[in-house]
């Protein structure tokens, strides 16, 4: 199959340090050995994207313009040298990096072809777009190996859901997940539900929980109320050892010690120190992570080369979607309803033209 790839492209940027974002023309990147070069269809947008652009998370960008997506889904146009298993015209996801050449805010992308997997028929490329960095972010958070140095880097340990023998290998073990309803925490309830973790207790707002319950949670706590006290009532027998906050919702003092003697907390954001931090005895640990498959390469690739299987087979489903309009351009927008915390259950996802399951 031969297609017709121009030599420009559009994509959003960010000019200059601290400046918002503005469409620019840039070359269509060539793909180099292990690497092909996809037509990005769909993006998914993430609050990450946000911070990288603010003072406090510009220093992750190391040139501009700088491109900043990191969820995309579309279809191969190019393969580069050395790249077998792959045909052009291949519907695929992937997370994207922020490079020029990497990033999915544009219209067509490098993407390495060890982190990627193919969308299955019945799945969209919008709804696909809603998977990498989410799932990677709840896999690896999960899966990391813990790290008792305090209030580093690491993960929960837990079985990682591709590997053999993964299917209720934590069976009856119960799990808390906090800020279920958004896109990472959704995940990590398929992802528990998979490994058979019961009771699976999540937070979220009220009307968010008879959904999560079809994906897995056994137990849904409003956000706003006691969790210490429900976690009493929920499970008034068992140790909790292991807790995933996909928000970085504010844990209590109260809700540590009702964690067993070496439990593990894990979160997307680095835990307060000095005053205000938790107290930790008794061997318990909070860690924090990053969803990314390209710091946690070897992990990523063996996430991605069971990843289509698992889509296929339903133990893990997209997150529901909201398609914004506008392609390149709607993108601000959504991400500025993610900056004022208006997306609640659901994933914002741009599609750009020519995308015709989006």
């Amino acid at each position: 199959m031969s297609i017709s790839i121009p030599q420009t492209q559009k994509a959003l940027a960010i000019p200059a340090p601290l400046a918002p974002y503005a469409l620019i023309t840039r070359p269509v990147p060539t793909p180099g050995a292990g690497d092909m070069l996809v037509k990005v269809q769909s993006i998914g947008l993430n609050p990450a994207e946000n911070v990288v652009r603010t003072e406090a998370g510009s220093w992750v960008l190391q040139e501009y313009p700088a491109l900043t997506g990191t969820d995309g889904a579309g279809t191969v146009v190019k393969l580069g040298e050395g790249v077998i298993g792959w045909e052009v015209g291949d519907r695929v996801l992937f997370q994207g990096w922020l490079s020029p050449d990497r990033s999915t805010y544009q219209e067509y992308t490098l993407v390495y072809a060890d982190r990627m997997a193919k969308v299955p028929p019945a799945i969209s490329l919008s709804s696909a777009s809603s998977v990498p960095l989410a799932l990677a972010t709840a896999a690896f958070g999960l899966s990391l190996p813990v790290n008792r140095e305090p209030r580093g880097l690491g993960g929960a340990g837990l079985v990682p859901f591709w590997a053999d023998g993964a299917e209720n290998a934590h069976k009856d073990k119960p799990i808390v997940v906090l800020g279920g309803s958004s896109a990472v925490g959704q995940f990590a309830i398929q992802i528990a539900s998979y490994l058979g973790f019961s009771p699976i207790v999540t937070t979220a707002s009220a009307h968010n929980a008879d959904y999560l319950k079809t994906i897995g949670a056994t137990h849904f706590v409003d956000r706003k109320a006691d969790l210490a006290a429900a976690l009493t009532q929920i499970a008034p027998a068992l140790p909790i050892d292991v807790v995933f906050d996909a928000v970085h919702t504010p844990i209590t003092q109260a809700e540590v010690d009702l964690f067993a003697p070496g439990g593990v907390v894990t979160t997307v954001w680095p835990l307060p120190e000095g005053e205000g931090a938790l107290d930790l005895s008794r061997g318990r640990v909070a860690a924090y992570f990053y969803g990314s498959v390209h710091l946690h390469q070897e992990m990523g690739v063996a996430m991605y080369k069971s990843l289509t299987e698992f889509l296929e087979r339903g133990v893990i489903k997209p997150t529901r979607v909201e398609k914004l309009s506008g392609g390149l351009g709607g993108i601000e927008e959504g991400l500025g309803r993610l900056d004022r915390k208006e997306v609640s259950g659901y994933k914002l996802v741009v599609s750009l033209p020519g995308t015709p399951d989006a």
